[in-house]
């Protein structure tokens, strides 16, 4: 190049350019099959490893068919999640990778050793319904193929970025996932101020810590464990990056109390004793002590606390009626995350009202911009959840009509003098503490009936099932769904088929998933009934279909097959109460049109596509929570 400016127009000016281009080039061209050569990690949720990569294929197989198997724009916008799992050399090339990546043709199948890990354990946060004790498959594959894969969306399966994981698996409890997520993709916590520009070393996003103090749902132990595991890795990639000395800051880049500082203050707020000791253990700090210059230290405190600096007028000659830290916890306890009622708290309980701050009330909130926010945030919310009940209510009016119409549908298909050839137990939980209530399992049940006459045993609290009964009456006579109680009904009755609606996976011994058995005051009386008692009374019973509509109920469907049981119909991993709902219903109505004395099992098969057909083939109403509109 230098030689080509010397030589102006002359020959040694052409020579040096033509270099430096072929120069150019070379590096474009390097840089380009590096980008080719780009991988991204792609989280499964739904798949368990020994059936992964044959299920995502298949769904591959799918968007062939359907023209959809090149890289859309859509797809790039995907690209900054899974860009947060990339190391620095990664993250140099992905430009050039995204500049030509628009419409290429990704590939068809996946490569057969990319799995990295799996976890099959179980979600330990009641209120999670994304991840929740689903299982997860972590994948590493081609990028363009990742972000291909992050369009599968469907009720059991769904894919998407390393990123997304780590918030749902702490949101949901499982540090197990977390723990193996941060090994594979260790640079998920580094912070990340704009996509364009490099991270800085010994910078991280703390993100993740601040989910784990204020998430909640969590138990306290499985709290206290994930913030452990979270801590642990921060200080492990500092080690990785060779950063000595504290990693926890006061105030972001952003100029904003950080991450790991609100992560402090909610595990105060929230009582969280042990785990606001170990933070502040860790080196997260609590005030701006740590800065020396008064000054700076002056500017971080209107940062962290910037209603602080209005307590010297309102604390002014009011005796004991003043506004203290305790007093300031006190009402963080009951009010949360929402200042302006902490405020407006401690104001009218400490009389406090003449003592404005200098420029009014106003002056706390100019144009009233926060409180409009807050006002907005709560009229959102309370929309939000009247859409959900009304949504929840309609589906339920419309399930109850739909097994109206089956009855009148399917009333050809029954004889009022039939023996019912179908035993039914419905195990619903309502009265225990310690696992949730299955309010739509007698929907189950019910829509069985529709086509195959039954005997259904449980349900809800006030079933009337023979008629009106006082509640005390029901109890005894209807909810009780013990396992003696189902050795009596199957030497009693001798159904051709059994139908258990309700909870498949509630943890033994050994931690063997079993049956959710019942008792009449609705709680759970399993745990001392192995999966082998239960296989073995099926079998001796000689009944010829068991369908297991609960969660995992693989084992125990296996265990039924080594004792004997002809066929048997179960779920292998978690499944919804309208999924399950569906399935029942469709499976029962292609058994009924069987009219053979003996029902082979190539009926009890064509049933069974019927019911997979009915649950893939339902399109289910989606809530948009940014525009609070169904889609």
């Amino acid at each position: 190049g230098g030689g080509g400016g010397g030589g102006g127009d002359g020959g040694s000016g052409s020579v040096g350019g033509s270099g430096s281009r072929g120069g150019l080039e070379a590096m474009q061209v390097e840089a380009a099959s590096d980008a080719a050569g780009l991988s991204a990690i792609v989280a499964c949720v739904g798949v368990v490893k020994d059936t992964a990569i044959p299920q995502l294929d298949s769904m591959l197989d799918d968007m062939l068919a359907q023209g959809q198997l090149r890289v859309s724009a859509a797809d790039l916008e995907q690209l900054r999640l899974f860009g947060r799992a990339f190391t620095p050399e990664e993250l140099s090339c992905i430009g050039g990778w995204a500049a030509s990546a628009e419409g290429r043709v990704v590939p068809q199948h996946l490569p057969g050793s990319c799995i990295l890990w799996s976890d099959d354990g179980e979600g330990r946060n009641i209120w999670s319904d994304l991840l929740g004790s689903r299982p997860v498959v972590c994948l590493r594959v081609p990028l363009d193929l990742a972000l291909v894969l992050a369009r599968v969306r469907t009720p059991h399966v769904l894919c998407g970025s390393a990123i997304s994981l780590l918030w749902s698996a702490i949101k949901a409890g499982r540090f197990g996932v977390v723990k193996q997520l941060l090994a594979s993709a260790p640079a998920l916590l580094d912070d990340e101020l704009d996509p364009s520009i490099l991270r800085e070393a010994g910078t991280y996003d703390c993100e993740p810590l601040y989910i784990a103090c204020s998430e909640d749902g969590l138990h306290l132990d499985t709290r206290f464990e994930m913030v452990r595991t979270l801590v642990s890795a921060y200080r492990a990639r500092a080690t990785q990056q060779g950063v000595e000395g504290n990693i926890f800051y006061v105030i972001n880049r952003r100029w904003r109390p950080s991450a790991e500082y609100r992560a402090l203050q909610a595990a105060r707020e929230r009582g969280f004793d042990d785990i606001w000791r170990y933070l502040i253990e860790s080196g997260v700090p609590f005030d701006s002590s740590a800065y020396t210059d008064p000054a700076e230290r002056d500017v971080i405190d209107r940062i962290l606390t910037p209603h602080r600096f209005s307590m010297s007028t309102l604390n002014l000659n009011r005796g004991a009626n003043v506004i203290t830290d305790e007093k300031i916890l006190h009402a963080r306890q009951l009010f949360g995350r929402n200042n302006a009622m902490v405020w407006g708290y401690l104001v009218g309980k400490l009389n406090l009202e003449d003592c404005a701050p200098p420029g009014g009330w106003a002056s706390l909130d100019p144009d009233e911009v926060r409180s409009r926010a807050l006002r907005d945030a709560i009229d959102t919310e309370a929309r939000l959840r009247d859409l959900r009940s009304r949504r929840l209510l309609a589906e339920q009016e419309r399930l109850r009509e739909d097994l109206l119409a089956e009855q009148l549908a399917y009333s050809s298909l029954r004889s009022a003098a039939a023996d019912p050839k179908l035993l039914c137990f419905v195990c619903n939980p309502d009265n225990d503490p310690d696992v949730p209530s299955l309010k739509q399992a007698l929907n189950d049940a019910l829509a069985a009936s529709q086509a195959i006459p039954a005997h259904i045993f449980g349900g809800t609290q006030y079933s009337k099932v023979g008629g009106k009964r006082t509640l005390q009456e029901a109890q005894t006579a209807d909810r009780d769904c013990s396992f003696a109680r189902l050795k009596e009904e199957l030497s009693a009755k001798k159904p051709w088929y059994f139908l258990f609606s309700g909870h498949a996976d509630v943890t033994g011994p050994c931690r063997e998933k079993r049956l959710g058995f019942t008792n009449s005051e609705g709680q759970i009386t399993s745990t001392e009934v192995d999966n082998d008692q239960v296989a073995e009374l099926l079998a001796r019973s000689q009944v010829r279909l068991v369908v297991l509509n609960g969660c995992e109920s693989l084992e125990l469907a296996k265990a039924c097959i080594r004792k004997g049981v002809p066929a048997v119909v179960c779920w292998e991993t978690v499944v919804p109460d309208e999924a399950a709902y569906l399935f029942v219903r469709g499976f029962f109505r292609k058994l009924a049109e069987s009219q053979e004395a003996v029902v082979s099992k190539d009926d009890f098969a064509r049933a069974f596509d019927v019911g997979k057909e009915a649950v893939v083939s339902k399109k289910s109403v989606h809530l948009t929570v940014e525009s609070g509109e169904r889609s």
